[in-house]
């Protein structure tokens, strides 16, 4: 299994390094309830963005992208149809962050984490051997007032590095430790840090079901092949060894019976794992790995890097006691081949193709409208599932500067969205984004 850092293969350090090179959009507020904008579908879609090679990753921090000028909020011109998405843009002003990591929201939008400093080498970010406590990397978090955020103070040990899911709880961390091991954590929103994995194993690219159970990868320190473990909060572990390949950063959707991972083998290169969980009966009983029920060959090569751009566009779920239920639960990643972010479907075993360039995608939680909202370096559009495999949809414009969401829980259907502040790489503009034909009238929290 390889771990070569390659230009061509870089979709960015990171999603939101990829999001930069779009430069930065404010949709400024005309109202204390938020600007209304209605978009459109254009006719013909302009053509992809040319792709740059971007920087060869090597274990340097991410490195800086100069920001075009631009014209800022221009709504969508030109012919159009009657498709249309109205949306409230409520901003909330600037975070500084480390250029590497898209933060972390709580379900309700009150809190947000945010990555800051200087960011982790690669070898932290894909815990490989020889990874390092990031000491010059800090976490803060920050509460969404109405318009403003304010950081909320709190201690937390040196060393850790963002995760990739939260829950009402708090949002998941990691630490490397000097001796090559990996731990997994919970901080509070509020304060405080609840230790879920400690040990002598590198446990490393946790994520959540919308169950809360913890789904991450560990391998012993002389190893380089990752099990997939699934644990609940009241239940043993169950491990799902990899047979002679490595699992690599675990995904989840809205459907409660299911996980997904990555597994790398020299034989099949990249594979999309579709595995089945078993309760025991009960709903919210303790989880085991059982069956793969579903297998996909997405790359011939098993390059850790290339796992790690595969996934980082698929956003975190929100927990399932929230009420959230997606319109479309098949799993979006980035498929390398297509060069976008393409919806894996289980009743046929195949890619649906989303928009042209898309680096992120958030499932719709409308019933009625079920689809997939994406980020490109043009700006978010909206997908709509068309039902037809193989079949590219036309896409919806929405807002026409690329910010990367995580989508919130609760009606209407909600996200908080991150872009780049134009000549500030360090900087970031947050802005709640309100879908839905009532989205102008909704107060900002």
């Amino acid at each position: 299994m390889s771990t070569r850092r390659t230009a061509t293969a870089s979709l960015g350090a990171a999603l939101l390094g990829a999001a930069l090179v779009a430069g930065c959009v404010t949709e400024p507020s005309q109202s204390p309830r938020g600007r209304r904008i209605t978009a459109s579908t254009p006719v013909a879609a302009p053509p992809p963005p040319s792709r740059s090679p971007g920087n060869s990753a090597t274990s340097a921090p991410a490195a800086s992208v100069q920001l075009p000028s631009g014209p800022i909020a221009e709504p969508a011109v030109g012919k159009t149809t009657l498709s249309r998405i109205e949306v409230g843009v409520i901003p909330y002003g600037t975070i500084t962050n480390d250029g590497q990591a898209l933060p972390l929201v709580s379900p309700d939008g009150r809190f947000i984490a945010v990555q800051q400093g200087e960011a982790p080498t690669w070898e932290v970010l894909l815990a490989e051997p020889g990874a390092q406590p990031p000491l010059r990397t800090g976490i803060t978090v920050f509460q969404v007032g109405d318009r403003t955020l304010t950081r909320v103070e709190q201690e937390l040990p040196a060393g850790l590095v963002l995760g990739r899911a939260s829950d009402d709880r708090g949002f998941l961390v990691e630490a490397p430790q000097p001796d090559g091991s990996r731990w997994i954590g919970r901080v509070s929103w509020v304060g405080g840090v609840q230790w879920l994995v400690q040990g002598n194993m590198v446990n490393s690219a946790a994520t959540l079901t919308p169950r809360g159970d913890l789904l991450y990868t560990r391998r012993a320190l002389e190893s380089n092949f990752n099990d997939l473990v699934l644990q609940s909060p009241d239940g043993q572990p169950s491990v799902r060894p990899a047979d002679g390949g490595s699992y690599e950063f675990p995904l989840c959707t809205s459907d409660l019976s299911l996980v997904y991972a990555l597994r790398l083998s020299e034989k099949s290169g990249i594979e999309l794992e579709a595995i089945r969980l078993d309760r025991g009966g009960a709903a919210d009983g303790p989880a085991r790995l059982t069956a793969t029920i579903s297998s996909k060959v997405i790359e011939p090569k098993a390059d850790r890097l290339q796992a790690y751009q595969i996934t980082a566009g698929a956003p975190p779920v929100i927990p399932a006691r929230t009420g959230f239920i997606a319109a479309d639960s098949a799993i979006a990643i980035f498929h390398p081949r297509m060069g976008r972010m393409a919806a894996y479907r289980l009743e046929n075993g195949q890619f649906d193709p989303l928009a042209p360039a898309s680096m992120s995608a958030i499932p719709s939680q409308d019933s009625a409208r079920p689809g997939f909202y994406c980020t490109t370096a043009e700006g978010m559009v909206f997908v709509p599932s068309l039902g037809k495999p193989g079949v590219e949809a036309p896409t919806i414009r929405v807002l026409p500067s690329a910010y990367v969401g995580r989508r919130l829980s609760g009606t209407p259907e909600s996200m908080m969205l991150f872009g780049p502040v134009k000549g500030r790489a360090d900087e970031m503009e947050v802005v709640k984004l309100v879908i839905g034909p009532t989205a102008a009238s909704q107060p900002p929290n």
